[in-house]
Formats: C-alpha cells, sequence, structure tokens
C-alpha cells in the first residue's frame, strides 16, 4: 500500500510505487511505440466540413503544466508529470507567442484580435490594427480588421460563438467588434461617436449574422434572444 506522509499539516496525494517507471524498458516502449505511431499517420486532405476554435484564456505552459499534474495525481494517484492531457496526443500541436505591439504581457483583447484576425494590436484593443491606442475613440473603418468568421461566413458558412464568460467579453469579442477598448462592452465615453460591443454584436457583421451566440451564465431579461441564444 502507498504510504502518506503528513507535511506542515498537509497531507500528500496518494501515489503508487513507481515501479514501472523505474524500469528502462518501459522507456524503450514507450519510444518505439510513438515511433511506429508517426511513420503510421498519414496526412488528412479531405475538405473540413466544420472548424471549432478553442480558446483557453490565460491558458499558457505553466497553467497547462500544472492541469496535466493535478490530472495524473488526482485521477491516477501519479507524480502528474507523465500524464497526457487531450492535445497532447494531437497529430498536429504547436506553440504561439503572445505579446502585444506596445506591451511584452498581452490581455484578452489583442491578443484574441492576433488569434481571430491574424493581425497584432495594441493592449485593450478589439478587432483593429496599430492606428488605435487603448482609450481611443476610433470610428473610422480603415482601421478595422476582419476575423475568421466574417471569413467563414463570405464562405458560406454557419459561424457562432459558446462562452463560460460574457460574450461581450474580450475574448469572444475579437470574433466580432472593432473597439478602442475591450470594457466598452454596453457603453462607449462620452462625446465618443464609436458604437458598444454589445451593439455591434446585435446590429453589425459578422455577429448579426451568428447562428450560435451562447452564454453560460444569467444574462439580463434586456439581453436574452437579443444577445444570447440559450437553446441551439
Amino acid at each position: 500500500m502507498p504510504s502518506r506522509r503528513k507535511r506542515n499539516g498537509r497531507s500528500p496525494v496518494f501515489m503508487r510505487p513507481p515501479s514501472l517507471a523505474a524500469d528502462r524498458n518501459h522507456w524503450y516502449r514507450q519510444g518505439a511505440q510513438g515511433i511506429s505511431e508517426r511513420l503510421a499517420r498519414r496526412a488528412n486532405e479531405r475538405r473540413a466540413r466544420r472548424v471549432v476554435l478553442f480558446l483557453g484564456d490565460g491558458m499558457g505552459i505553466p497553467t497547462v503544466t500544472a492541469a496535466r499534474i493535478y490530472k495524473g495525481q488526482r485521477l491516477h494517484r501519479e507524480s502528474g508529470e507523465e500524464q497526457q492531457l487531450s492535445w497532447d496526443q494531437f497529430p498536429h500541436v504547436s506553440l504561439s507567442r503572445t505579446y502585444g505591439l506596445d506591451v511584452q504581457t498581452s490581455d484578452s483583447a489583442n491578443t484574441a484580435t492576433a488569434y481571430l484576425c491574424g493581425v497584432k494590436a495594441n493592449v485593450e484593443t478589439l478587432g483593429v490594427d496599430s492606428q488605435v491606442k487603448s482609450g481611443q475613440c476610433h470610428n473610422d473603418s480603415s482601421a478595422y480588421l476582419t476575423s475568421i468568421m466574417q471569413w467563414a461566413q463570405d464562405a458560406g458558412m454557419w459561424t457562432g460563438i459558446v462562452t463560460t464568460s460574457k460574450v461581450t467579453h474580450a475574448t469572444p469579442a475579437g470574433s466580432y467588434a472593432h473597439s478602442g477598448h475591450r470594457d466598452w462592452e454596453g457603453q462607449v465615453p462620452d462625446g465618443c461617436a464609436a458604437e458598444d460591443i454589445a451593439w455591434q454584436l446585435v446590429h453589425r457583421q459578422p455577429g448579426a449574422s451568428f447562428k450560435v451566440r451562447r452564454c453560460l451564465f444569467f444574462a439580463t431579461a434586456g439581453l436574452v434572444g437579443r444577445i444570447c441564444f440559450p437553446d441551439f
């Protein structure tokens, strides 16, 4: 039986004896299996019918590593480092660098713009290029960027967003909004001629043509049916 020893008043997770991992042949077999699987893999050249983009906010390497360890310790009573998350097993995996044009540590707004529009932007701005700085009221469409949602709609595809936050939050809003600040969700500053993010979702493309706009939270009565479609 594995032992449990208290340290500083806390009990560590139960762990199995490392008998399997201590065997060198275990690692040889694991390496050989990985090579065999990759050699047997063939490129899928069929046309994709659906594209689903998942975005975990703040989900950098340290967060993913912690999740992997937590999974191994909680579910398998192992050290956790040897565990794999679902995307660890994807046939193709890559890393992207996140930064803003005017900051090294970016926020959800300009990273969503880069992720969904393909263009680096300034911190706290949404769907606009480098002409627009954070907090700048800018209603000139020359600075507007088009997102993958618009490209998909132009190709005749249905589009939509599902989020655990607000549909006007910076991360999902990067798919449809053009704003000088991520916080202008339902109101812009006095004297600003631009439209707020919620207005753009309802009245402007591509948001107005979304087939799915689901927010997994309790929206106010005035927004249900306009911004959030609970059933789809």
